[in-house]
């Protein structure tokens, strides 16, 4: 019989799942403590993160290690979610950035949406907001603190 590379218990032992630990997010690569099945645990693993997006998953995040070779030695972790923050229910097509305490960068039917304590712009230059219509506040409006002090209408060039 020949050698068949999908039955060899290297091949099945690359990809398996895995529970974070925690993280350690200060030098150059994320670097990630994890336990796996059965016990396992493994220290400094890192994980792959793609260009633009950065995150550090809480503790007990659910991730993918991938094995190279099928060698424990060898893991990288891929991606990582946690059940109790992912969003959920979103409509096909949509996006969400999101984290653990609750705030969200969502994009559902043409609308972006940001949710959070505290929503700070900082810009070096300028703030820029290009709209037929803004609205401050639910219905009725909010007021809007100006040098002269609080104003519920607001005038500004579009």
């Amino acid at each position: 019989m020949g050698y068949d590379p999908a039955s060899s218990d290297n091949i099945r032992a690359m990809l398996r799942r895995a529970t974070v630990e925690e993280v350690d997010d200060s030098g150059s690569q994320q670097l990630v403590k994890m336990r796996g099945l059965k016990g396992e645990t493994f220290s400094k693993v890192y994980r792959a993160q793609p260009h633009g997006l950065s995150s550090v998953p809480p503790k007990d995040s659910e991730a993918l290690l991938l094995a190279l070779g099928g060698r424990s030695d060898r893991v990288i972790m891929i991606g990582a979610e946690h059940r109790d923050h992912r969003p959920k229910d979103l409509p096909a097509g949509a996006a969400a950035l999101y984290g653990a305490q609750g705030e969200l960068v969502s994009l559902v039917g043409g609308v972006v949406r940001i949710v959070g304590a505290t929503l700070m712009v900082e810009a070096d230059t300028k703030v820029v907001l290009k709209a037929p219509r803004v609205d401050l506040g639910e219905e009725g409006g909010a007021k809007v603190v100006t040098e002269a002090g609080p104003s519920p209408t607001v005038y500004a060039k579009v």
